[in-house]
């Protein structure tokens, strides 16, 4: 349709994720050239035949007395399936809750079903995944008889299966505790800890605008300032120094890049017990710099200045952070300045994820950007020629994705090249939103949906994409995204597992994503800062960290003074490990058929 179309470089192109209100009818052309001259082709329209059949009932099945499974015949809609309402069983059965438990498969947890007894489903209001959801017919029903569940005869079989399994299961939750790293530090509202490439030190940053190293040990007792831009760095809110990285050849180079919110030098405000003014027309703006380290210190001159957007408020300001392994390019993610639109992506480098080249390769790699952020500076960087947006008419195509509201975390997973966001919810929900490996220009959905409530519109930018998890307010008030756990020290138990917390709460879970949506296990709670707590929560969680072994940190913020913690097992691990294949543990004469030995 006159666009072009970012990545189509190839004698195929494979068009993901269309949808029959946005893309039926679109006309596509492809231009091939070479020295000679170019040619175009006929065009080729896009016939999407638009989803029409309604889910129905496969089968049902009790899974004990309280319990009933239901299978559907294609994926189901999470609000219209989770509604217990939309649910009735016959014979005075109660129904008291619904959860997806996969994409077509529904548990119903029911008052007690009688064993023999044939029961009836009977559901309404159902609804598919389709862009115009199909419901399904009314007053489906499906049958079953409610069967007897366990075992009837214990089998011929020692303890612990022939002694194959561990007497004691894996320590996941019940004794981890949460311990000072370096007990004889102390930082002034940490917000971040990370290790410098290629020594054994540590470097943290507090929100005020100073950064330290210090050596990997826990006997430490000193830490040394790196640089110091507390003068024209706006703290004492949800803003400040929010996030420090390495450059990749920082070996060579020395380059470390910091992201803060500017303030004209000479004009911060606040203190421990007095938050500075929210919204000032165009005061606080969000900066991406980098400094120079000459011998374990930065000086101020040493400022190279990559983005500066001018925004109005302290509040959901970013900042995730990190180079990426295998591409070399630095992403990071910037929240909503509070009022901005988070579905606009030709105004301001507000509310997305954004991916730039800071080593300005050019060529087939990257090109200069082709336009300046309202209200905003970018200089010193290209644009990958594979962000998203590349070509299309007014864009910003630093933007790698939008939608997002306060993603005060991302990281990276390098063995999987997964991307995780936690993203700081507004009065219902917090969530962990995914990107995997070759998927951009996504749409995480804010402000349309929170969480899992809430539908995304007929027409919208990118491609929509919803956390894998969410949870309440009852649960925690501000998200903090973690790390998937790479060290060595709790391998067994937490290996390729993501960690993450919440500020308020203060607690750090371990997320399993076998289940769909992804659940969480509580490891433990970090303790409570010292000293005067004037927002939610200066006294809590405010980010995690890795050293250079993969090892995971937690950071405690504080105003008196606050330190870095990490987990530890109290207690004896299991005497043998879990087996890693299900054909390890000798409980069946055939594996593929699941004949049992």
């Amino acid at each position: 349709s006159g666009t072009n179309l970012p990545g189509a470089t190839q004698a195929v192109l494979v068009y993901s994720n269309t949808t029959y209100l946005a893309d039926n009818g679109k006309v596509f052309r492809c231009v091939v050239s070479n020295a000679s001259g170019s040619v175009t082709s006929s065009p080729a329209t896009l016939t999407v035949i638009a989803d029409i059949t309604p889910p129905s009932l496969v089968s049902a099945i009790n899974q004990d007395q309280t319990h009933i499974t239901i299978i559907f015949s294609e994926p189901l809609e999470i609000a219209s399936a989770t509604n217990a309402a939309n649910y009735a069983v016959n014979g005075g059965i109660a129904v008291q809750g619904a959860v997806l438990m996969s994409a077509q498969t529904v548990s119903l947890t029911v008052t007690s079903l009688t064993l023999s007894n044939n029961y009836t489903v009977t559901v309404n209001n159902v609804r598919d995944r389709a862009s115009i959801p199909n419901s399904i017919a009314s007053n489906s029903q499906i049958s079953f008889q409610a069967q007897a569940f366990g075992l009837t005869v214990r089998p011929l079989i020692g303890p612990f299966l022939n002694n194959v399994m561990p007497e004691a299961a894996p320590l996941l939750s019940a004794n981890w505790t949460i311990v000072p790293a370096f007990p004889n530090l102390v930082f002034t509202n940490l917000l971040g800890v990370t290790a410098v490439p290629g020594t054994n030190l540590l470097c943290a940053w507090e929100r005020e605008g100073r950064v330290w190293m210090f050596v990997n040990d826990s006997n430490v007792i000193t830490k040394t300032l790196v640089v110091d831009i507390s003068n024209q760095c706006q703290g004492w809110d949800d803003s400040g120094l929010l996030n420090l990285v390495f450059h990749p050849g920082f070996a060579t180079n020395h380059f470390m890049f910091l992201y803060y919110t500017w303030v004209t030098p000479g004009t911060v405000v606040g203190s421990p017990t007095t938050r500075p003014t929210e919204m000032v027309v165009g005061k606080y703006h969000d900066r991406l710099s980098r400094f120079t380290v000459t011998n374990g210190i930065a000086t101020l001159a040493s400022e190279t200045v990559f983005v500066d957007q001018a925004g109005d408020s302290v509040w959901h300001n970013g900042s995730g952070m990190f180079f990426h392994p295998t591409n070399g390019f630095l992403y990071y993610t910037d929240g909503d300045d509070e009022r901005s639109d988070p579905q606009v992506i030709t105004n301001k480098l507000f509310a997305g994820v954004f991916r730039i080249d800071v080593d300005k390769r050019g060529g087939s790699i990257s090109h200069a950007p082709p336009r300046q952020p309202t209200l905003g500076t970018t200089a010193n960087y290209f644009v990958p020629n594979d962000n998203p947006f590349v070509g299309q008419s007014g864009v910003l195509e630093e933007f790698f994705g939008l939608g997002l509201r306060s993603p005060h975390r991302m990281t990276i997973d390098p063995p999987t090249g997964r991307i995780y966001i936690g993203d700081v919810g507004a009065g219902s929900r917090e969530e962990i939103t995914r990107i995997d490996p070759g998927e951009s220009g996504l749409n995480f959905q804010w402000s349309y949906v929170e969480g899992f409530l809430g539908t995304m519109p007929g027409s919208y930018i990118g491609i929509s994409k919803p956390p894998i998890l969410d949870y309440t307010h009852g649960e925690g008030q501000a998200v903090i995204g973690g790390h998937v756990y790479r060290g060595s020290e709790f391998a067994t138990q937490l290996g390729g597992r993501y960690i993450f917390g919440d500020n308020v709460s203060r607690t750090v879970w371990v997320m399993d994503e076998s289940t769909t949506p992804a659940t969480k296990i509580p490891l433990g709670v970090l303790p409570k800062g010292d000293g005067p707590n004037s927002g939610s929560d200066y006294t809590g969680l405010s980010s995690f960290g890795l050293d250079a072994n993969n090892e995971i940190y937690m950071c405690q913020m504080s105003s008196i003074g606050g330190r870095i913690y990490k987990l530890a097992i109290a207690g004896q691990s299991a005497s043998r490990p879990l087996p890693t294949l299900l054909s390890q543990i000798g409980a069946f004469t055939n594996l593929a058929a699941l004949a049992p030995n």
